[in-house]
């Protein structure tokens, strides 16, 4: 029995109902993926939690808390965009349906995010996803540029990047060369 109006049409007709049996796995993991995306979203929201006990104890110790800090910025632009992405995700994509989530199947909410989705601006979220992964990277740059335990690791990284870049331009070289040859 198909649960939306969309279901009994695509039911009815041979066609877009074979299309849809194709199509059905990669739209189903695609959902998946994105709502996985959002559930570790929200777990990324601790960053700007964090700072509450930090806040806490330098009351406690008489220190100076520096809202200004590089790290305490960058915590907060991770915040917002991941809650950014929360907010598309439940409020555009799913549109309510969140709500109902234990009356509603699992099939409908995947037609109702993917048409939202592919209806909506893909590009804005594509682009916001890579602004999290970015702001991600740079946190734990961060987070290694400081470390005691591991010692001055951007001088490391900085030595074998230049190494790393003249291994590359040979591979290119190489890869060009052979190219060439194959001609």
């Amino acid at each position: 029995m198909p649960s939306t109006p969309a279901a009994a049409w695509v039911a009815q007709n041979t066609t877009v109902n074979t299309y849809y049996k194709l199509i059905y796995p990669e739209m189903n993991s695609f959902f998946l993926l994105m709502m996985n995306i959002t559930y570790v979203s929200f777990c990324i929201l601790f960053f700007a939690l964090q700072h509450i006990p930090e806040i806490i104890y330098t009351s406690i110790t008489k220190r100076v808390f520096n809202p200004y800090a590089f790290k305490n910025l960058l915590d907060f632009l991770i915040f917002v965009l991941f809650m950014i992405n929360i907010w598309i995700t439940y409020y555009v994509n799913l549109n309510g349906t969140w709500k109902e989530r234990l009356h509603l199947k699992n099939e409908y909410r995947m037609n109702v995010f993917l048409t939202n989705y592919s209806t909506g601006h893909p590009q804005r979220e594509t682009w916001l996803l890579i602004f999290c992964s970015i702001s991600l990277w740079i946190r734990v740059v961060f987070l290694l540029r400081y470390n005691e335990y591991l010692g001055k690791i951007t001088g490391v990284l900085e030595k074998m990047a230049y190494d790393l870049v003249i291994y590359f331009v040979f591979f290119l070289i190489e890869i060009l060369f052979f190219t060439f040859i194959a001609e």
